[in-house]
Formats: structure tokens, sequence, C-alpha cells
């Protein structure tokens, strides 16, 4: 009794919780999807096996699985009674089950000493005991076959015998009610079923469907292949709808609408990028274009934007100043090799084991950089490599905007960003249809662009040096030992490396945007890897998939690739063909266009949500968005994985220890609950040790969700030192043992139940 307490507040105090609400629902009422006529074994649960739910099964239980006589006024009869008719369920289940300490009772045959009642009861299985006696009587059967045959065949004359029940036969002409016989066999989770059909009992895993046995249905299997076949070809037929002109018309629209934003969010990324890596426009340029044109046809994806990314900066910046725009380049070459071994070696998929968290933090970490970075443009001041830098250096840019410090742009610059915010803000919420195509952002440095040149305001511009390509003298390269250890390949690695995390991370992050299409981050990395040879052989920076621009695009509703390659084309366009249109566009205004952009990807309100509900996990996403503004997006997702494997491992290392003793001290039984891990053996050494004088022991350990080898073989040689001692244990090292090897646990030696 006091292990059935002891369970049940385990239960009220660690699980109930998990299913408060089905039982919630449960109280208001029951609509039970079947009845079940079974045994009183206790071995046998049929809403464990049936994975059912309170409500869901109406079970009457008795020894053997017995349908009385009408006469006997039951209560199983009643019970099915009131189920059919009030409770209007149509499936009547009589569920027999192997090794049945009843139906061995009743053909063994003989006297059941000290047993008063059921004698009686086992009369209602005397017809089972004549067809054995006939079965018997033609064939040789062994004491197991005989067993079995008259578990089933108790079950389908268990059956037979509701048939014949009044208020059943007038549901079975009407069609309103279908018996079925079905027998378990727990030991090994196998269910089978009586087949009319086939005139035996079949497994019901091995077949389509569960026959009755009455009423008996001819021709069902007929009628159902019959009518789901077509149904089959319905579906296939409608999964091929045909496009018409209208359709291929709207999703241009939106795909060159989205291309004009992207163009605009795209160029003071590359703005930004040149100035704070010291290379270039003509670089960063080539890269963005060199990534449309090449690593996202490649990869496949309908909406990732590649391109040059802040993310490498760092990396970047170092090389040139210590090495040169030469080591840079060959750098970038040696990285796309490596990403395209990487990609054939299948090392991408990896990278799907990544937490929500860690994928909302550095959403959260790129946001707040992109702000603090895009801030310095905003008032005419150059970004610096680093997020931790910008940031400190935050208040001074605020201050220059109301101080003189020799550049007189700052607060005309601000004024541009802030009109062009305001601008972007209003365009988006106006509820005119004028234009409405019409982008926000083209409308904000639109604006911007007129009050610069209508004020003539002393404010930086957009400035594109002569030609995108080969700024690099491939001539002055140097392939000595020395410069190649030196500087290209730990640039490399790092280049290779940092690149891959941030493109598979953004594939793997917005891969809900392509339902059509899955991830292929092998494919991604090999198509990254030739994009960034191409681009170091050109002269243009490495690229990755740009999160920023892939969010910008999804946002915009791009339908297909057509986005990202007029988006590349307004480069070329603008950048190499027309360079003085650009350069009346202040960087103010493209700095402040992402600046909207990193507020959205901190979503602050979802941020929120998500540690509310969340809170260990929202404190991963809080960390995690930390790292990366601070240590950049390699760093800090890896930061963000070490979090969630730390707490992944607390988790799965709880152990709560309670001990009950009696008053005289002379038992004592120890509850084991939760996780039983070596990080817990301490704590459970100290809890035993403070115990070991007690006389008699008791260690249960029925709630362990879990036990490792460590904790096992503790227990073993606690266990054996006290039996040693001529102390008493009681620990059930057998089933523990078992559960260790992944084995069902044997059954105890206990007599057979009815």
């Amino acid at each position: 009794m006091q292990r059935l307490l002891d369970n049940f507040r385990f239960y009220v105090e660690n699980l109930a919780w998990q299913r408060q609400e089905v039982f919630s629902r449960s109280a208001q009422g029951q609509s039970p999807l079947a009845v079940m006529v079974t045994c009183s074994d206790s071995r046998i649960l049929p809403e464990t096996f049936l994975r059912l739910d309170p409500g869901d099964l109406f079970v009457v239980r008795n020894a053997g699985n017995m349908i009385p006589d009408l006469d006997a006024g039951s209560g199983e009869l009643a019970s099915i009674e009131y189920a059919v008719k009030v409770l209007l369920v149509k499936d009547v289940v009589v569920c027999g089950h192997y090794h049945c300490g009843a139906i061995k009772a009743l053909i063994a045959e003989g006297p059941m000493e000290g047993l008063d009642h059921v004698p009686a009861w086992l009369k209602h299985g005397g017809k089972v005991l004549e067809q054995l006696r006939s079965k018997h009587a033609t064939e040789e059967l062994s004491e197991i076959a005989r067993e079995e045959f008259a578990i089933e065949a108790n079950a389908l004359e268990q059956v037979k015998r509701l048939s014949e029940v009044p208020f059943i036969q007038q549901r079975l002409g009407a069609g309103e009610v279908r018996l079925y016989a079905w027998v378990l066999r727990f030991e090994s989770n196998q269910l089978v079923s009586y087949d009319p059909h086939q005139q035996r009992f079949v497994s019901i895993t091995g077949n389509p469907m569960s026959h009755p046995v009455f009423p008996l249905e001819s021709d069902c299997c007929k009628d159902t292949l019959e009518t789901e076949l077509p149904q089959a070809n319905l579906m296939e037929d409608e999964s091929k709808p045909t496009r018409t002109w209208q359709a291929w018309a709207v999703d241009f629209k939106s795909d060159f609408v989205a291309s004009i934003v992207l163009f605009c969010v795209s160029l003071p990324f590359c703005i930004a990028i040149a100035r704070a890596s010291n290379t270039s426009m003509a670089s960063s340029l080539t890269a963005a274009i060199v990534a449309s044109w090449l690593a996202t046809a490649l990869s496949g994806n309908r909406i990732l934007v590649s391109g040059p990314s802040t993310s490498l900066i760092a990396i970047v910046a170092t090389c040139v100043s210590m090495h040169g725009l030469p080591a840079l380049a060959i750098s970038i070459v040696c990285a796309g090799l490596i990403q395209i071994v990487l990609g054939l070696l299948r090392i991408g998929r990896y990278f799907r084991a990544t937490s929500p968290a860690i994928v909302q933090g550095l959403l959260a970490g790129i946001g707040a950089a992109l702000v603090v970075q895009q801030f310095h443009l905003s008032v005419d001041e150059a970004p610096f490599a680093t997020s931790w830098r910008n940031l400190f250096d935050l208040p001074m840019a605020v201050v220059n905007i109301f101080l003189d410090h020799g550049h007189p742009g700052h607060r005309p610059a601000a004024m541009v960003g802030l009109i062009t915010i305001l601008s972007i803000v209003v365009w988006d919420r106006r509820k005119g249809k004028f234009l409405g195509w019409m982008p926000s952002v083209l409308i904000g440095i639109a604006i911007a662009t007129i009050l610069r040149a209508t004020f003539a305001l002393p404010i930086e511009t957009v400035r594109v040096e002569a030609g995108l390509v080969s700024w690099v003298d491939w001539k002055s390269v140097s392939w000595t030992p020395q410069f190649f250890g030196a500087a290209i390949l730990p640039t490399s690695i790092a280049l290779a490396l940092a690149a891959s995390s941030e493109s598979l991370l953004t594939l793997f992050s917005m891969s809900d945007s392509d339902k059509t299409r899955p991830p292929r981050p092998n494919r991604e990395l090999v198509s990254q890897g030739i994009g960034n040879v191409v681009s170091g052989a050109l002269g243009g920076l490495p690229i990755a998939i740009a999160m920023v621009r892939s969010q910008a695009n999804r946002e915009l509703d791009a339908k297909s690739y057509l986005s990202v390659l007029l988006h590349s084309m307004w480069l070329i366009l603008f950048a190499g063909a027309v360079p003085f249109v650009l350069a009346r566009v202040p960087t103010s205004a493209l700095a402040a266009v992402l600046m909207i952009t990193g507020f959205k990807m901190i979503d602050v309100s979802a941020n929120r949500n998500f540690v509310r509900e969340h809170r260990i996990e929202g404190g991963i996403g809080i960390i995690t968005a930390i790292s990366v503004f601070f240590f950049g997006i390699l760093i800090g997702v890896a930061i963000g994985v070490l979090c969630s494997v730390a707490a992944l491992v607390h988790t799965f290392s709880r152990l709560r220890i309670r001990i009950v003793e009696s008053s005289s001290l002379q038992w004592t039984e120890i509850v084991l609950e939760g996780n039983a891990n070596f990080l817990r053996l301490p704590k459970l050494g100290d809890a035993l040790e403070s115990m070991a004088s007690r006389p008699s022991i008791r260690i249960n350990t029925a709630a362990l969700s879990y036990l490792d080898h460590a904790t096992f073989s503790f227990l073993e040689k606690w266990a054996g030192d006290r039996a040693a001692s001529g102390q008493t244990t009681e620990l059930d090292l057998v089933t523990l043992r078992s559960r260790l090897q992944h084995r069902q646990p044997r059954p105890r030696n206990t007599p057979e139940s009815l």
C-alpha cells in the first residue's frame, strides 16, 4: 500500500500537469470510441497499448473476459447496454490474452481448493472445453498449443454469446453495432484479430483493417480498394494545377518590386562592408553580383540571397592589414575549395541540429549589430569592424550630431536618415491605394535624395570606383611556402568555417520559406564554395547567405529566383554603367533602411513572448544574441550550442531522493525519482551513506526515468557490501540490469493471476 501511495504522490507532483488538459476536458462527458471486454489480469493495459486518452475507451473487466448468461443479471451486460444505448458506441471488442490464468484453470478441469466462486464463473466457458476436446481428438496438441487454442476459442465464443443478446441482435440488424474478437500477446506487443474471411486469427499490424465477426461483411475489402484508388488518382491529378498568364504576371510583379527593395538593402551593405574591411567598393559589389548570379543559382534556392557578409569583416580586415590584398584573394579562393570539399563529404547536414533558441538569438544579435553599425553611417561616420566598438562609440556619434567636430555633415545626415525612416513608416501604414505597389524603401530613398539635392546638403553619397573586377594584381602574388603557411591557410580555414556556419544556419532557419524544396545543405556548401572561388579570382570579397537580405526578400513575398537576379542587374546597372546616379543617393538614407531591417530582426515582442513561454530556452537565446553581437556569428553560435548542451545535461540530471522511515526505524525506504546518472553519484552516495546504519533498506527505483551504467554499478556494489555485512537490502537488480541493457525486464516469480 505504501508503494501505491508513493507512486500517486509522484504522479501528482511530477506528471499530472502533462495531461491536466485531457482530464479537464474529459470531465465534461465521455464519448468512447469502443467498448472493450477484457480480462482482469493486471498485465493487460488496453489504454496503454492502444494509446488512448481518458474517455476514449469503455472497459469492462472480468476473469477470462467472459459474457455471462442473460438470466444472471450481470454487471457486464449492464455496462455494455449503457455504452451501446446511451453512449451510442458502435464497436464492441472482446479482447483475450495469452497466458490467461482463467483459461488455464478452465482447461485443467481439476478441483480448485479454497476457491468458492471461481469454478461457478468458469462455467461460462464450457463450450470452449467442448471445442478443445474435439480439437484434441483429431490432433495431437502440446500443452502450449492447447492453451493458446482455448484462449482464441474463448474470445470468439464470447463474441458469439454477445451476438445472441436481444439488444445487440437488434442493433446488428440495423447496422449500429460491430463485434470483434481480439487476443493480445503482451510480452511481445502482438495483437491478433479474428478474420471471418480467412476463419482464423491474423496479426493486426500486418493487415490494413480488423474485420468484425458480426455482422459478416463479405465484400468489405473489395469496396475499400475500389473507393480508394480513384481518389488517389484524382489527388495526383489535382496536385499539378495549370498556371495562367495572369498568375505569372502577379509573380513577376512581386519579384520585380522585391528586387528593387533588395537592391536598396544590398547597396548599403556593400558600402558598410567595404568601409569596415578596408577594401574597395568595387570588391564588395563584385562579390554581391557573383553571389547572385552564381552561388544562389547553383544552390537551387528561390529566395535566399548570397553576398558579402558582415560576419566576415573582422577576418577580412585583419588579413588585409597584415598581409595585403593578394593574400586575401588567395585565401578566399582556398576557402571556397575547402567549402566544396566539406559539401562533397556531406558535412552540411550536421548544422541541422540547431535549437530554435539559438536561431532566435542569432537573428536578434545580427539585428542589434546591424543597428549600431548603420547608425554610424547614418550620421556620416565610418563604422568599425567590430560591433562592440560601434556600440561603445555610439554616444560620441550622438554627441557629434549636435556639436561641430570638423565635419559639418553630421547633423544634416542624421536629419536625412530620420526623415527616411519616417517616410518608410508612414508609407507602410498608409491606407490609400494610390501607387500601392511602390515599395516604401524606394519612397524613403527618393525623398532623401530630393532633400539632399534641393538644399545642397554637405553629406556623403554613394561613391563607386571605376570598374567592378580585377582589383588584384595576380602577377604580384607570391606563392612561396612561407607566405602560404603564414597568411593563406589560417585565413582560408577561418573564412570557410565562418561563411559555412552563417550560410547553413540561415538556410535551416529560413527553410519554411519554401516548403516545396527542402533544404539541401551539402549542395549549398558546394555552391557557396564555387561562388567564393570565382569571387576571389575576380577580386571580390568572401560570400555567404546573407540573413538580413534573405529575410527582406521573404517578407517582400518574392516568388522565385527572379528577384535575386534582377537585384544583381540593378547593382550592375547603377554601379557599373551609371554610377553618377548612385552618386546622388545619400549614404545616411541607405543606412536608415538597414536600421529598420535590423529592428525587425530583433523583434522585441516575439522574443519577449519566447522568454515567457520557455525560460531556459529564452535565456539561451539572450546569451546567444549577446555573444553574436560581441564576438560574431561563429563564436556566438558556438556559445549558444554550449549553453544548450549544458541545459540539456542539467535537465537529464535531475534526481530526487525521498526517504520514508518507520517510527521505530526498523525499516527505511529510499525512493529514487528522475534521472540517475554519474553526475548525481555524489548526491546519491551521500544519501545512501547517511542511511547505512539502518538494518533494513528498500530502494524503490520504479519512478526512475533513466539509469546509466555508473549508477547501476554503484547501487549493485552498495547492496553487495550491505549483504556481506549481514544487513537487509531490497533492490530489484534484475529489472535494473534489463533496463540498462534496453531489454524488457523478466517477470517476477509470482502466481498467475486470473
